[in-house]
């Protein structure tokens, strides 16, 4: 696996934002009240001259591997099977399917093309099924 090293970039509180890999920005609404409370305990933490959002216990950024392991280990500890990737689009098809637009979704995921986007919105099993139970024949 290869890792992607961008240059170290300051976190701007002013916004619930991050910046990815391509540097582009997402925003977060509704992350305010969290982000906030994370800044204040974060800056008693080593390494709180860390641009980075998250830090390691050594004061380090943390890489997207050590995220995605992070949120692998919580989820086996809780019996389940998940990832940072799974949380994603779990999220994005929540968003999807809970009747957002597209293209709205399609912002909040950073994505430049609704080609990218449209997965999301592909129909399951479950709505296909649901979909051939609601006909109705005549005899």
């Amino acid at each position: 696996m290869t890792s992607r090293s961008a240059p170290a970039k300051a976190w701007s509180p002013s916004a619930a934002a991050r910046a990815t890999a391509t540097d582009k920005s997402r925003s977060t609404p509704g992350a305010r009240t969290a982000l906030d409370a994370w800044l204040g305990r974060r800056s008693a933490l080593p390494g709180n001259d860390n641009p980075a959002l998250l830090l390691s216990l050594q004061g380090q950024r943390l890489s997207c591997r050590a995220i995605d392991l992070t949120v692998r280990r919580l989820a086996q500890h809780a019996d389940l099977e998940a990832s940072a990737h799974t949380l994603r689009h779990t999220y994005l098809t929540r968003l999807v399917r809970a009747g957002n637009d597209i293209v709205l979704v399609a912002e909040l995921a950073g994505h430049a093309g609704l080609k990218t986007t449209r997965r999301y919105s592909l129909p399951s099993a479950a709505d296909r099924q649901t979909a051939m139970d609601a006909l109705t024949i005549d005899y």
